[in-house]
């Protein structure tokens, strides 16, 4: 009898309680935006300041902080391309636009990376989509420039690996 009686106070407490607790799970998620937003301008300024491993540890936060940050992405997979893993910046670079498709500095470190990976096919999807969207803008120019760079190195390799042919 007395657990009948419990029954109904249990439940009201959970479910105020789960209400309670919702409300400020929205007021979490501003904040934590706030935060990883912060967090990103102190990783691009240790970033400009050459302070690349606190950029990089920073950024990580910054990402926990909100998965959804843009430029925390973009930096990140930035950064890990200027320390040789071109393929995790690539990978990051496009988690990066798959939320913000449209920033020509992301489009153009994205085909950066994919010209050190000599992926020449996602270079040039990275070099249509500038196209797209700014036409003949510098961060086009820049990735035209070094994609005809890259392509020419690879076919001089190609000729100094060439066997000789003797004349018989």
């Amino acid at each position: 009898m007395m657990k009948r009686f419990l029954i109904l106070p249990v439940t009201a407490l959970f479910f105020l309680g789960i209400f309670l607790v919702s409300q400020p799970l929205t007021a979490a998620t501003s904040d934590m935006e706030m935060l990883s937003k912060k967090l990103y301008l102190e990783a691009d300024l240790a970033f400009k300041n050459k302070e690349l491993d606190k950029a990089d540890n920073l950024l990580t936060q910054s990402l926990l902080a909100n998965p959804a940050n843009a430029d925390a992405f973009f930096l990140k997979g930035h950064l890990s391309s200027l320390n040789e893993d071109p393929a995790e910046g690539l990978r990051l670079i496009s988690r990066g636009l798959n939320i913000n498709p449209k920033d020509l500095k992301a489009l153009l470190w994205a085909g950066e990376a994919a010209v050190s990976l000599e992926d020449f096919e996602e270079a040039d999807i990275h070099l249509k989509r500038l196209e797209k969207l700014c036409g003949d803008c510098a961060e086009q120019q820049t990735l035209l420039l070094k994609i005809e760079d890259a392509s020419t190195q690879d076919q001089d390799e190609a000729e100094k690996n060439k066997p000789e042919q003797s004349e018989e």
